[in-house]
């Protein structure tokens, strides 16, 4: 069986270039308007990536932490999600 072209576009599409990891690619997720981060005010976001499959967001507001969002990934290649906890 074949994948139709249109099917491999499509797929291809949700990748981008990794901004923090050079000639890597990457899942581009938007979190603007979105229900993980709505109704709070924030000044700063900071990323970190503590292991090779976890990244955590940490909203911030005059240097008082705000949220915490930690997406966790199956492997390093950050196809799949395992978890995503909101503090």
């Amino acid at each position: 069986m074949t994948i139709s072209a249109n099917k491999t576009n499509r797929e291809m599409d949700k990748y981008v270039e990794s901004i923090t990891r050079p000639n890597k690619t990457a899942v581009e997720v938007s979190l603007a308007n979105s229900e993980l981060v709505s109704g709070i005010d924030y000044d700063e976001i900071a990323v970190t990536y503590p292991t090779t499959v976890s990244e955590v967001f940490t909203y911030k507001l005059a240097a008082a932490t705000i949220k915490t969002i930690t997406i966790t990934y199956t492997d390093d290649n950050k196809g799949d999600l395992t978890s995503i906890i909101i503090s």
